[in-house]
């Protein structure tokens, strides 16, 4: 009988790129699901406007898609910080695009995890701390 517990240094290095190539499609998956998701928020919420509203009024506080958007922001955001994470680890110390990585995780994190965790007051006005949070992390 056959020890088929072991495994070899190619099965798991095959697993790994395997693995790259999933968290890869995260660049492709993340803006067409966050695109897809803001078109179905707006179509829910009354009177929202792709032209004269914010994105950012989709998770504002009390309204009818505010916890639906900060759920959407928030999986982007991760799916960008992961796609984010895998471009660091593909490049190389002395590459000259050595920041590209670490760019692409705080856009996510900073963007997308920011503008979900704190959301921006009715009205799109930032009178309370937690707004202001949210636009100052959107500016980056």
């Amino acid at each position: 009988m056959r020890d088929t517990t072991r495994i070899y240094a190619f099965q798991f290095k095959d697993k790994v790129n395997c693995m790259r190539r999933e968290m890869y499609t995260l660049g492709i998956v993340a803006p067409v699901f966050f695109a897809l998701s803001v078109i179905i928020l707006g179509a829910i919420k009354p009177e929202y406007s792709h032209i004269y509203h914010t994105m950012s009024e989709l998770g504002e506080i009390g309204a009818v898609t505010a916890q639906p958007a900060a759920i959407v922001f928030i999986v982007s955001g991760l799916m960008i910080i992961g796609f984010g994470y895998i471009v660091q680890m593909g490049l190389r110390g002395d590459d000259k695009r050595v920041w590209t990585g670490v760019l692409i995780m705080l856009y996510g994190l900073l963007d997308f995890v920011g503008s979900g965790v704190f959301p921006v007051e009715a009205g799109g006005t930032a009178d309370t701390l937690v707004s202001t949070v949210h636009v100052y992390a959107t500016l980056f």
